[in-house]
């Protein structure tokens, strides 16, 4: 008997696609504020907590130094956020939100907001709180070797 995977029932494939649909209707979302959704991510963070060191937000964003790296380098261009030195430890950085990057909280975050009700419309708030829970679960999910 030839084992036929059904792709329509695939939990990776399924994700993938939300994912990518979800991606693409933030990243438009964004675009007249000049932001991706990787830099919408660390801002968020940090209006959070502000005055991070790289190293936290990379474990808080679940990126890797270099791309974060990007990132930041990409926001102080905007103005957005500086690099400070750490009084602690002249080997590290502190990442700080600049005025400008403070004030984009309210209506950046009215913005994922929204994202976020187009993405789910056709949830009940049930379905949408059981997903969230259950997405959470997966995160934390140690990686595993496929066998």
């Amino acid at each position: 008997m030839i084992f036929i995977f059904d792709i329509e029932e695939s939990l990776g494939f399924l994700l993938a696609k939300n994912h990518q649909r979800a991606a693409s209707l933030f990243r438009e979302a964004l675009e007249p504020y000049d932001i991706t959704p990787p830099q919408f991510a660390t801002l968020a963070i940090l209006w959070r907590q502000d005055g991070l060191s790289q190293t936290k937000l990379c474990s808080l964003a679940n990126m890797d130094r270099t791309t974060l790296g990007g990132i930041i380098d990409r926001l102080e261009k905007q103005e957005l956020a500086v690099r400070k030195d750490d009084p602690e430890d002249r080997r590290t950085y502190l990442i700080y939100l600049t005025p400008k990057g403070k004030d984009l909280q309210n209506i950046l975050s009215q913005v994922a907001e929204k994202t976020n009700k187009t993405i789910s419309a056709n949830l009940t708030l049930a379905e949408k709180e059981q997903l969230v829970k259950l997405l959470k679960k997966m995160r934390v999910q140690k990686r595993r070797p496929i066998n």
